[in-house]
């Protein structure tokens, strides 16, 4: 039985990878990052995530038998489909975005299931990423939603500013109020915040 040497513990620093390049995740693998997040969604072309779940197993085991933890950040669409490809022993969490206390409930579900038909030892975490105003709008729910919970991710570019209203009543920025309200929520829940920097890849130029 591997256990995730940053099991239940909040990184310093998280390095997202792409699943379908081998060579990437042991790049990952030797840095310096507290946490190696193998990526199924964002930065895989559709065209090869099907290749790319099919690689999950080998990627989750090779970090986990480092010093790093590993997590899978999973797809909104093909949640249970990406699950079954990355829940494996020495995995730490999966990041997924999630607008509701209900769905993470039913990633919390989906993932005991996954872990005692393969006899995984470790609970499996939940990061959350909130990504949507759906998402904002119901944090405080959901990110109390499940003690798998152990933090959120915010990108600064998922929430971008709405155009500035002319309305003397406005004392801040519609993003300003967005982290705000992420900010209370995660605090009242006891979630740690992390903050997802990177480049922004227009859809349909991933394979560019």
């Amino acid at each position: 039985v591997m256990e995730p040497p940053m099991s239940g513990a909040v990184p310093r620093s998280v390095l997202w990878v792409p699943a379908d390049q081998p060579a990437q995740v042991r790049s990952a693998v030797d840095s310096v990052a507290d946490v190696v997040c193998i990526d199924m969604a964002d930065l895989i072309h559709p065209a090869n995530r099907g290749a790319a779940r099919l690689m999950m197993w080998g990627a989750v085991t090779a970090a986990a038998r480092s010093s790093k933890g590993v997590w899978a950040h999973i797809g909104v669409e093909s949640i249970q489909e990406d699950l079954e490809a990355c829940v494996w022993p020495g995995l730490g969490a999966v990041v997924a975005s999630v607008e509701s206390a209900e769905a993470v409930r039913r990633l919390a579900d989906a993932l005991a299931a996954l872990e005692k038909e393969r006899d995984v030892q470790s609970q499996v975490s939940i990061v959350v990423a909130l990504d949507t105003a759906a998402a904002v709008w119901s944090v405080r729910e959901t990110l109390a939603a499940s003690p798998r919970v152990m933090a959120t991710v915010v990108g600064g570019q998922d929430l971008l500013p709405l155009p500035e209203t002319t309305s003397p009543r406005q004392l801040f920025s519609a993003q300003e109020y967005m982290q705000g309200r992420i900010a209370a929520g995660a605090t009242e829940a006891g979630v740690p915040m992390l903050g997802k920097i990177g480049r922004d890849i227009a859809p349909g130029h991933l394979a560019e």
